[in-house]
């Protein structure tokens, strides 16, 4: 039995981009096993996505259950914001509790609620937990028979496509921002009695925003709001588009009789449990189909002319292998891969192509390598590295660790994050790279058949410094190779200038670090890098590593140089680059080589040393 008491709790968390520069969950009132089921629940659910216009709307509301998991703790409402890092970076109050203490009628009245956050608490304050009845005293409910009356015409053609088919969830485009929550309010209460006595029983959960409704979006609600198609994508939705003629519905008659009810206050329809006697039945359920996977639905995303678009399943694949968003994600759509029919085989492999597959393996090496190693240091010396500044002989063991790992990029990522935060090891910084730096790793691949899982995390881990630096980048590298940006039409060479220095660049003392100061936060697809610009050769560059955002705005960067400038006559730049650079140039750096400036990079930027 649930207690009572229980069922009044209402827990809170807040998501937004942590220090770690990622979009993850940063507050909330809960502990133990909840944190990272609520973090996994509504990682993918808490981001305000830019649609295929690119505008963003200031807000959105969302209801979300989660009754078939087992935990009475199933609800969630979130409201995202558009203010934050930046666009689909941004933040989200969430209210979690039970179905009885947050009911679909108190989430659609919260939206106008006065104490939603649109910042994140401060840093190492919590968040409280709140009583369901203080809530429901703290709203207003609208008057939703005024609003409703206004779109009638548009809540008769989405609650028609709804009853042909209640069992399929729903996707509307075109309906007014501000009449959204009034259109689930209206389905809600012309269909849900008359459902129920057929046997069928909605949530009613609901988004009043989405950028996408494709079958790889996981646990969306049952009606979604988009702006518009959000192109192609398998989608097993009914889909209703306002902004075209209405389609012809058996269920029209009906539909309009029950919103006649709701807001007139006429006559329900007939309902008789024998379904022979039925006046006005409900379309019946699909007749039982045999069990497919998800990727063989019908798409629902419409082609120009209104009709619907063949399903293309290998696109939905690659663009999922695309968005992984982190190494167990990934492994997750290749264990699904490996299970699909030859024919699905052949699909994806028409769709991916060569670049297409180079950009899955930039992710793979680039996230994973930096995801894995910086949750390392974490385990290592505490959020911030603060060991290094309290714990006895932790900052004795990151000597240890940059002079003797063979990693190199876990070295570099551990020397940089040190002098970053005021903690000195360049003993061993000058022992290591005076040195040439360690021997890399042999990886002896063993029986043919070790699982792909193994064989992709033993070659993540031994990518060298020319890949593991890229585990640093900000995050508009990581978008600018999800969204598939072309690749720069002209690639840094490093061909030595006549005229070049005859003596590689000596080593510095000491990492030299500063802070470089934009115009404006990098686009997606760029990324800021370090270099080296001899002052009396202005066309050479010696690269050095990507910089890191040190501000939410990405407008600030702290940029690092192995070598030092001033025995080169140089100095320290920071100029954004193509994405597509970055690899190329961190393999020119390993080198201690020198590159020419490139048109496709933007004006360099003095960094201020400090």
């Amino acid at each position: 039995m649930t207690d009572p008491r229980r069922d009044d709790v209402v827990e809170q968390a807040f998501f937004g981009v942590s220090h770690e520069n990622k979009h993850t969950l940063i507050a909330y009132s809960f502990e133990g096993p909840a944190v990272n089921r609520w973090r996994a629940r509504l990682s993918d659910l808490t981001r305000l996505q830019p649609d295929g216009a690119g505008t963003v709307p200031p807000s959105a509301m969302s209801y979300l259950t989660f009754e078939n998991e087992g935990d009475d703790r199933s609800v969630a409402i979130v409201r995202r914001v558009n203010v934050g890092h930046s666009a689909g970076r941004g933040n989200a109050h969430v209210l979690i509790g039970s179905p009885a203490a947050l009911d679909v009628t108190l989430a659609l009245a919260l939206d106008t609620w006065s104490e939603w956050r649109v910042t994140p608490p401060s840093t190492g304050v919590g968040m409280g937990t709140i009583s369901a009845r203080y809530l429901a005293g703290a709203t207003v409910q609208p008057n939703w028979p005024s609003l409703i009356s206004e779109v009638e015409d548009q809540l008769v053609e989405v609650l028609a496509r709804l009853l042909d088919n209640p069992a399929m969830p729903l996707s509307v485009i075109g309906c007014p921002d501000s009449h959204r929550l009034a259109m689930v309010w209206g389905l809600r209460e012309a269909a849900d009695g008359y459902l129920r006595r057929a046997g069928r029983n909605l949530r009613w959960s609901f988004s009043t925003y989405e950028d996408r409704h494709d079958d790889s979006v996981r646990s969306l609600p049952e009606i979604v709001f988009l702006s518009g198609i959000p192109g192609r994508g398998v989608a097993s939705r009914t889909v209703v588009d306002l902004r075209r003629e209405p389609e012809d519905s058996p269920s029209r008659p009906l539909a309009c009789q029950l919103v006649d009810t709701v807001l007139r206050g006429g006559p329900a329809p007939n309902f008789d449990s024998t379904p022979t006697r039925r006046q006005h039945p409900v379309a019946p359920a699909p007749r039982p189909q045999p069990i497919v996977p998800a990727t063989q639905h019908v798409m629902a995303a419409r082609d120009d002319k209104g009709g619907y678009a063949a399903p293309d399943l290998g696109s939905a694949w690659v663009n999922k292998l695309l968005s992984a968003g982190s190494v167990d994600e990934l492994l997750g759509y290749l264990a699904e891969l490996a299970k699909v029919s030859a024919a699905e085989r052949q699909q994806l492999r028409a769709a991916m192509d060569v670049r297409a597959l180079d950009k899955i393996a930039d992710i793979v090496e680039v996230r994973a390598t930096g995801e894995m190693l910086q949750g390392l240091l974490l385990a290592l010396y505490g959020r911030g590295l603060e060991d290094l500044h309290q714990a006895d002989g932790a900052l004795k063991h990151a000597e240890d660790l940059v002079n003797g790992t063979r990693s190199e990029h876990l070295a570099m990522m551990m020397t940089v994050s040190a002098w970053d935060r005021g903690r000195d090891i360049s003993t061993s910084v000058v022992k290591r790279w005076a040195d040439g730096g360690r021997p890399p790793r042999r990886i002896k691949l063993r029986r043919p058949r070790r699982t792909l899982k193994r064989v992709l995390r033993t070659w993540i881990l031994s990518v060298g410094i020319a890949v593991a630096v890229l585990g640093l980048l900000g995050s508009g590298f990581w978008f600018g190779l999800a969204t598939g940006q072309p690749e720069s039409p002209q690639q840094p060479t490093t061909t030595p200038a006549t005229a070049a220095p005859a003596q590689p660049p000596p080593i510095a003392p000491q990492p030299i670090a500063g802070t470089a100061s934009l115009n404006s936060a990098p686009a997606e697809g760029q990324q800021v890098y370090g270099f080296v610009r001899i002052k009396r050769q202005p066309q050479l560059y010696y690269p050095q590593m990507s910089c890191l955002a040190a501000d939410e705005r990405h407008v600030k960067w702290r940029c690092a140089a192995t070598v030092d400038p001033k025995a080169m006559d140089g100095e320290l730049v920071a100029v954004i680059v193509p994405a597509e650079d970055v690899r190329g140039l961190d393999r020119t750096a390993n080198t201690n080589n020198f590159v020419y400036s490139n048109t496709s990079w933007n004006k360099p930027i003095v960094v201020s040393l400090g």
